[in-house]
């Protein structure tokens, strides 16, 4: 593993990454704009981002798609956007084909109902260790084939 100050950059499949030991840069940080506009990350927790003086650097825009399936991100108030020639493409949810990839298609589509295509949350769920660390996992994690991290339910999950 490299190393820069303080962090290590290394697999999501290292053991010590999967136990919770090593977590990730980012984690607990969110990426801000100030009101110049100049975009910086800072803790969830910092006072300035608290209190509004700091927003997220996506406050107030959309992705979208073009005509010729570009992707995009404009001001919501963005004419193109308003007219209908822009198309957000938020309503598209992540999902597997029968060749285990991942695809991007509407909820409506035909194929998830008939089983073709898997929701992308139905491969994940919610796990304790025997620590009662709980976090969420692939369903082919080894540590939950093994019986070492066991599956939890409902509201469980959620801290108090």
């Amino acid at each position: 593993m490299r190393g820069f100050k303080d962090e290590l950059w290394g697999s999501t499949n290292d053991p010590k990454y999967l136990s919770g030991e090593l977590v990730g840069a980012t984690k607990g940080k969110i990426v801000v704009k100030n009101k110049d506009g100049i975009i910086f990350q800072v803790d969830k927790d910092d006072p300035r981002y608290l209190s509004g003086e700091l927003v997220g650097k996506n406050k107030g825009k959309i992705s979208v798609i073009d005509i010729d399936g570009k992707t995009s991100q404009v001001d919501i108030n963005d004419p193109r956007y308003l007219s209908g020639v822009l198309v957000s493409v938020i309503n598209k949810i992540s999902v597997y084909n029968k060749q285990n990839e991942l695809i991007r298609v509407y909820p409506n589509d035909k194929r998830i109902l008939s089983g073709h295509l898997i929701k992308r949350d139905k491969r994940r769920i919610y796990v304790e260790d025997n620590n009662g660390i709980k976090y969420r996992i692939h369903i082919d994690n080894p540590k939950y084939i093994s019986g070492e991290l066991k599956k939890i339910t409902g509201n469980k999950y959620r801290k108090k």
